[in-house]
């Protein structure tokens, strides 16, 4: 079962909002869980769901020192974009009630995150359960949005 967290009051100038369910997404993780989440969250309030992935222009080169080649990042940006809209497919066949946006940038996760969810209703990301080196009980993208964002945040393990 997931966790929402929700700060205490709002800063001043976050007033309730009717955005969007904003679901983060990693395409090599398994998006499922967490669409599913979002969707159904969705469905229920009336709202649309903005899927957000943010993909590493530092992982396309095998040394740190490499300044991003434009088409390297096209590639890159058309690949996540594609693997999103692949992976919404059947959750937008499922609640076709639902309004959907995709969203992508190369750039640090949960920065990216918190500035796709500024307007969120609610962030909701995945967790994984398994396979670290050294269990923890949230990553470190969970972590920032728990402790940043002024939006709820939905944590959902990855079965």
């Amino acid at each position: 079962a997931g966790v929402v967290a929700v700060r205490g009051r709002a800063p001043a100038g976050v007033a309730a909002v009717r955005g969007p369910v904003v679901a983060g997404v990693d395409l090599r993780e398994g998006t499922d869980d967490v669409l599913e989440f979002a969707f159904r969250t969705a469905a229920a309030e009336g709202r649309d769901v903005r899927v957000a992935h943010a993909w590493s222009v530092r992982a396309l080169y095998s040394y740190p020192s490499a300044l991003p080649e434009p088409r390297m990042t096209a590639r890159a940006e058309q690949r996540a974009r594609q693997g999103l809209h692949e992976a919404v497919q059947p959750w937008r066949e499922r609640f076709g009630e639902v309004g959907v946006q995709i969203r992508t940038e190369g750039e640090a996760v949960a920065p990216y995150l918190l500035e796709v969810g500024a307007d969120a209703a609610l962030l909701a990301v995945g967790r994984r359960l398994r396979g670290a080196p050294f269990p923890t009980r949230i990553g470190p993208v969970a972590h920032a949005l728990l402790h940043h964002s002024p939006r709820p945040v939905a944590v959902i393990p990855h079965t």
